[in-house]
């Protein structure tokens, strides 16, 4: 169980959980509770330095910024200095271009290098995390075995600045006790080196050193760290039977050649206390030879055991209708090996998925197929193999409910945040997620949409295309932005028309003219009469009257009115409208107006 408080950009857990970890440390499956700083609670943060880079205009001009020759902005600047500070991120090495073009189309080009690490943190940011509880025992083979010491994790990483992140780590149980501090420095654009030291005491006493260095740039990276460890250094792995190496070394290499080519080169030794050490070096080639199918050729020796060496080729492909087939064949230790698959997802909308395997190590055999259903209330996967004349078989199915709105909801497993669609009751109205079609309202008027990105605008819309003839809605598409691990209310507030078109002849039996005014006395809104003489009328009563008054013509019309079952709009009539008396005041004259007399006795009157 996780709480989240998005404020403070941390996040809570509760239950089984995995342990903080640096690069000089080792994570554990422990029991309790862990408290940490989750940044992905803000995607908008830019957690590494960001590069700011600086201008001169003397006019008002236009700005392109380039990185690595690929424009990544275009906008405008005012006159005088400014400064953009949105550089993309990008991993390593590369040149930022800064291109001003005035009105006159004068240009001036600035270059300069850029490098971007984003292991390091922003000067000021913190991260932290801390773990209380059991370690977890037999994971994957016993439920609920813990050991029954207390132990204690935590992790802090701190940006001092732009070019040095500080680290630091701790750990405590039963008899061993941990602690150690590190840095990463950036090198200007020559790379980034890190480095820590750490101890432990208690019945596992001992130190560990290790020395890091990466540097990447287009055309060529290299990562390589060395951790060594002297005495009998351990941590809360080691305290539950996982030693620490004694020695570890990783070096790795690689670099772009020719087109959609890469050659890689890497070297890994380790030594764990009290067994010999391994020396394992080796050499991979990749190449894509279209979007759809790529080449893997790799092979590793065991420089410190003779006849330890192994080579292997993965070929994949990728044909239409999102159907994908690979196949690997290698050589390890002397024994053949081989493997050959092919697999259908199911796709967004829901349906059927499949996949079949075969393959083979040595003289053992293995097969295995599968069938996946994806569909609006969650997937099943069903899974039949053999291995080396052993069959087995697994269904797996996983989903989820949602309580919103008054109503349950069940709904495909969800990962981040999600929607309640709600339509007030309307039924089979179509829903729309990005401008894509995912479903349609249930009979309660809902739909979950369950893969909405958290702290990110999510664009939700209905097609009003699919609304009853008698309904309206004022808007048909919203934002919205939910929470990690939650959800939001998109509520659509659909009202129904109670209107119907009414064919009106006038007391000759002919038909209205097209134009002539209609007054509806009971919601006091006025329309017209239209071609064929039908007048759209709206907010009906149980009983409605009508008038017109159009020239010579004054006539009403009464009649009921009942709303229709299926949504649609009655047509009513044709209704012959009923000539009605029209009360005449003539208005007195004005004294001594030319050819009139008024009497003494008709002044003050009553005249007609």
């Amino acid at each position: 169980m996780d709480s989240l408080n998005p404020e403070a950009l941390t996040t809570t857990q509760y239950g089984d959980m995995i342990s903080s970890s640096l690069e000089w440390s080792r994570s554990i499956r422990m029991g309790g509770f862990q408290w940490r700083s989750n940044f992905a609670l803000r995607p908008d943060l830019v957690t590494f330095p960001v590069p700011s880079l600086y201008g001169t205009a003397v006019v008002p001009s236009s700005v392109d910024l380039y990185i690595n020759q690929v424009r990544q902005f275009s906008g405008s600047v005012p006159s005088g200095p400014f400064v953009v500070n949105d550089v993309p991120g990008i991993t390593g090495g590369g040149e930022a271009t800064l291109v001003t073009r005035d009105a006159l189309g004068r240009t001036l080009s600035t270059s300069v290098p850029l490098y971007i690490d984003a292991r390091l943190l922003a000067a000021g940011l913190s991260s932290y995390s801390v773990e209380v509880g059991f370690l977890r025992r037999a994971y994957g083979l016993e439920s609920f075995d813990y050991d029954p010491h207390p132990a204690a994790s935590g992790s802090a990483r701190y940006g001092v600045s732009d070019a040095v992140t500080l680290e630091s780590h701790a750990e405590a149980t039963s008899g061993v006790y941990n602690a150690g501090a590190g840095a990463l420095v950036r090198l200007g654009t020559s790379g980034v080196i890190s480095g820590a030291l750490a101890a432990s005491t208690g019945h596992l006493a001992g130190t560990q050193v290790s020395f890091g260095y990466q540097w990447i740039q287009p055309w060529f990276s290299i990562d390589a760290q060395t951790v060594r460890t002297f005495g009998t250094y351990g941590d809360l792995a080691a305290s539950d039977g996982s030693p620490v190496p004694s020695i570890s070394d990783r070096v790795t290499a690689s670099a772009p050649v020719f087109r959609n080519q890469t050659v890689g080169l890497s070297y890994i030794g380790f030594k764990y206390p009290g067994s010999p050490a391994s020396h394992i070096a080796s050499v991979s080639y990749s190449m894509n030879l279209s979007n759809l199918v790529s080449v893997n050729l790799s092979a590793y020796k065991d420089l410190s055991h003779t006849g330890s060496s192994g080579v292997f080729l993965n070929v994949s492909i990728g044909f239409g209708h999102n159907v994908s087939v690979s196949a690997d064949v290698g050589e390890q230790n002397g024994e053949a090996s081989y493997n050959v698959n092919a697999s259908r997802p199911p796709d967004y909308d829901g349906g059927w998925g499949w996949g079949v395997q075969a393959g083979g190590n040595g003289v053992v055999r293995y097969g295995q197929a599968q069938v996946q259903y994806l569909g609006r209330f969650g997937e099943a996967t069903a899974v039949g193999q053999d291995l080396g004349g052993v069959s087995s078989a697994s269904l797996d199915l996983n989903g989820a409910i949602v309580f919103m709105d008054g109503s349950v909801e069940a709904a495909r497993r969800i990962y981040d945040g999600f929607a309640l669609v709600s339509t007030d009751g309307v039924a089979g109205i179509p829903v729309v997620h990005e401008n894509r079609t995912i479903g349609k309202t249930d009979s309660g008027g809902h739909l979950l949409v369950s893969d909405l990105n958290a702290y990110q605008i999510n664009q939700l819309g209905i097609d009003s295309l699919g609304l009853p003839a008698d309904a309206r809605i004022m808007t048909t598409s919203m934002d919205v932005v939910p929470q990690s691990e939650s959800g939001v209310l998109a509520h659509f507030p659909v009202q129904h028309y109670r209107a119907a078109s009414v064919i009106l002849q006038g007391p000759d039996g002919k038909l209205l003219p097209p134009g002539a005014p209609v007054h509806h006395v009971e919601s006091g809104t006025d329309t017209i009469v239209g071609y064929d003489g039908v007048a759209f009328i709206d907010e009906l009563q149980p009983d409605n009257h009508l008038e017109i008054d159009s020239g010579t013509l004054h006539c009403s019309v009464q009649f009921a009115y009942v709303g229709q079952a299926n949504g649609t709009l009655a047509t009513l009539g044709p209704l012959v409208c009923t000539a009605i008396t029209r009360k005449e005041t003539s208005h007195p004259q004005s004294p001594g107006a030319s050819g009139t007399h008024t009497s003494p006795e008709m002044q003050g009157g009553e005249r007609q």
